[in-house]
């Protein structure tokens, strides 16, 4: 995300302007106004619109935070830096409707008529309506800093020719397993998705297993990838941080409000509006959605962001969510911390630490929490630990920012741990015949399945506390209890670490195996040779 700010690029030849906060009045824009057309459509948009061809320029950044049309879908490889600063501004992006897998068929508008007060009010939260303009086979994305009464009156006073395409169905969900925000490894972010070639190219030779992506927010400046790129992202087991950029206590044009009760409400509001939009990606209950909230001033924006920041972690978990937040190491991380303990204020379960410095790893030092105070612990740390570095994999090279996460929940009772499931102590999974289990001790063991003797053993005796984590990397590893992914303190591992994907399955021979993407077998306890 962001820590340094880019001054606003441009686009094509034509130098954007991003927005400022000033009045929008119907009157200003009739008086200079110009008509732009793609594929039957006409609209009219004020003269000082810069109008961009995506189809001749496709490595255009489409972005949100500047006054402009886009006409088109946007390319895969779009030119956008690691991060942009928040902000919104007043503009449309006009496209073939969206098809593909798990894609959601949003609301529909008829060109040149009133959109229903419902229509907008849903879309209040994001500052961000998307339609499909009925009958044109296209749809719109229109966005607005503080009103929407320029976009809606440009929508409004539309037309359209004859139909050219029939509006496509809505497809059918996406099946299959959700796209999962566990990742116990490397992961990286950046304002625009990366293409599937340069996905796949980095998921066969970079030490990533895990991409933010920007779904939402008032604030957001970058686009959102569509439903189908997810799928196709979650079917290569990448993992994800879904990021919703919302109301900021100092930077951009959309604040945070200086009365708690009312920043609190904003928090609500973005929540929901986060799972609506999370939930068209195809996450689901349980995922964690990350609240982007930048460095600010402490001494005079503290009470706001914390009223803010609980009203989305209540609403979250109101929704069947878990709460991240992404925030700065020296505004709120110490903000956070000091509340921690605290059984009046929610605490979020992820905590997301951009402090740019030496550690690849989730340690207190890193993170910029108080030593030793057990803050976020047991799979809930994440660390940006470089921004706005160009990283190449693959011969592709990507501008990003870089992180850590160990971000993990329970293993199932399948005895199958997947990437990104921990095994705690005193747990156990299990198969028909056998289970596996880390005792009170910190050994992690198989035993027939109703007592009797240790089949297996890994030696890790002696550590209370001590848990087992199946990481992004292919490994394995048993941790002491102040350890962990991106922590140190590993106990035992299966050496698996080269093999991102892999996952362990508990059998019903009573053998743990690791297997890797492809379906062979990387280690065994060896209980049947």
């Amino acid at each position: 995300m962001r820590r340094l700010w880019r001054a606003a690029g441009r686009i094509g030849a034509v130098a954007l302007t991003v927005a400022g906060t000033g009045g929008w009045t119907a009157a200003a824009d009739r008086a200079a106004e110009k008509q732009v057309a793609y594929r039957g459509v006409q609209v009219r948009v004020p003269a000082g619109w810069p109008v961009v061809d995506l189809a001749a320029a496709p490595r255009t950044c489409v972005r949100l935070d500047v006054s402009a049309v886009y006409l088109g879908t946007p390319g895969e490889d779009q030119d956008c830096p690691a991060h942009l600063a928040p902000g919104r501004a007043d503009g449309l992006l006009i496209e073939p409707a969206r098809t593909g897998r798990g894609a959601a068929a949003p609301e529909t508008v008829t060109p040149g008529r009133r959109i229903p007060q419902r229509i907008v009010a849903d879309a209040a939260a994001g500052h961000q309506l998307r339609a499909r303009l009925g009958g044109t086979g296209l749809e719109v994305t229109a966005g607005w800093a503080t009103d929407p009464g320029r976009v809606r009156r440009i929508l409004e006073t539309a037309t359209a020719g004859p139909v050219t395409a029939e509006d496509p169905a809505a497809d059918a969900p996406a099946g299959g397993a959700a796209p999962r925000t566990d990742v116990a490894g490397y992961a990286f972010d950046r304002c625009a998705a990366p293409s599937a070639a340069a996905m796949r190219a980095w998921a066969a030779s970079s030490p990533y297993r895990a991409v933010g992506v920007y779904i939402g927010g008032p604030s957001q400046a970058c686009t959102a990838p569509g439903a189908d790129w997810v799928a196709a992202r979650a079917a290569e087991d990448w993992a994800f941080m879904p990021i919703y950029v919302g109301h900021q206590a100092a930077r951009g044009n959309l604040l945070v409000d200086a009365d708690p009760a009312v920043a609190g409400r904003q928090g609500t509001d973005a929540a929901d509006d986060a799972v609506r939009k999370a939930e068209g990606l195809g996450f689901r209950p349980g995922a964690v959605l990350y609240n982007d909230m930048e460095n600010y001033d402490r001494d005079r924006y503290r009470d706001r962001v914390l009223a803010y920041l609980a009203g989305w972690t209540r609403q979250l978990h109101a929704r069947g969510y878990r709460s991240g937040v992404y925030t700065g190491g020296s505004s709120g991380v110490p903000d956070l911390s000091a509340r921690w303990g605290d059984a009046g204020y929610p605490e979020p379960d992820v905590l997301w630490s951009a402090a740019w410095n030496s550690h690849h790893d989730v340690t207190d030092a890193g993170m910029g929490l108080p030593a030793g105070a057990g803050q976020w612990t047991g799979g809930r740390r994440a660390h940006q630990y470089a921004g706005d570095v160009t990283e190449t994999y693959g011969g592709v090279a990507l501008d990003i920012d870089a992180n850590y996460l160990d971000v993990t929940s329970p293993a199932g009772a399948d005895g199958r741990l997947l990437p990104g499931r921990r095994l705690t102590a005193g747990r156990s999974t299990g198969s028909a015949t056998a289970t596996l289990t880390v005792q009170p001790d910190g050994e992690l063991t198989v035993r027939p399945r109703g007592g009797g003797r240790t089949l297996w053993s890994a030696g890790t005796g002696g550590n209370p506390g001590a848990f087992a984590v199946q990481q992004d990397d292919g490994n394995l590893v048993v941790y002491r209890r102040d350890g962990g992914p991106g922590a140190g303190g590993a106990l035992w591992s299966t050496g698996t670490w080269h093999s991102p994907g892999a996952y362990a399955v508990l059998q019903d021979d009573s053998e743990l195996v690791v297997y890797g993407r492809d379906g062979g077998a990387l280690w065994s306890t060896g209980i049947r040779d």
